[in-house]
């Protein structure tokens, strides 16, 4: 008798190795051989969900961003207080452990074919809508319309930043490095508070 699999699991299951793949070994490493290794099985696990690397490129943008929403839900999860939100955000989106900062990785190894790959540009784009959306409604309550757009440039810059300096400094920015950076930054948005 087969055996019965959650589709939506399985789905999961290959977009996450896929993140591992992208983050070890760049988008020239990606393929469904390689994904499908990393579940244990063959290329045909990866094939009978996603038709086309294409394919799988497109679920994994869905992915990330529906993932990023779940977990920025589970953190602020009875958070009422608005800066105390913003921090959540803030710290959400640096690699402050080992699972971000390999998605961190395979976001970066995504970046050389941008240019390229209108799959890989629009994965870059709807995650640069979606954090600054994030961003500018946890500043809403926070700070004067006014100020709204050069400080969620400013947040934006900053987690960029720290992002990278993590990747390249993995030894040296730390979590509670990158926390303490996220603290000033917090200075930054009590002083311009309405």
């Amino acid at each position: 008798m087969p055996r019965f699999v959650d589709s939506d699991v399985r789905r999961q299951e290959i977009l996450e190795a896929a993140i591992v793949v992208l983050a070890e070994s760049g988008l020239q490493g990606l393929s469904f051989r390689t994904v499908a290794q990393r579940l244990g099985g063959s290329a045909t696990l990866v094939t009978h969900y996603y038709r086309s690397r294409r394919d799988m490129l497109v679920g994994l943008t869905s992915y990330s961003i529906a993932k990023g929403r779940d977990q920025l839900s589970v953190l602020e999860h009875d958070v009422e207080d608005p800066l105390a939100r913003l921090r959540a955000l803030l710290c959400w989106l640096v690699p402050d452990d080992a699972e971000s900062l390999r998605e961190e990785h395979a976001r970066l190894n995504l970046m050389p074919a941008r240019d390229s790959d209108a799959d890989i540009a629009h994965f870059f784009d709807e995650w640069e809508r979606e954090v600054r959306q994030l961003l500018r409604s946890h500043l809403i309550p926070l700070v004067p319309d006014s100020e709204l757009d050069g400080i969620t440039d400013f947040l934006r810059a900053l987690t960029n930043g720290v992002c990278l300096s993590a990747i390249e400094h993995p030894d040296t920015w730390t979590a509670s490095r990158q926390h303490s950076v996220i603290t000033r930054a917090l200075t930054v948005v009590r002083s311009s508070a309405i």
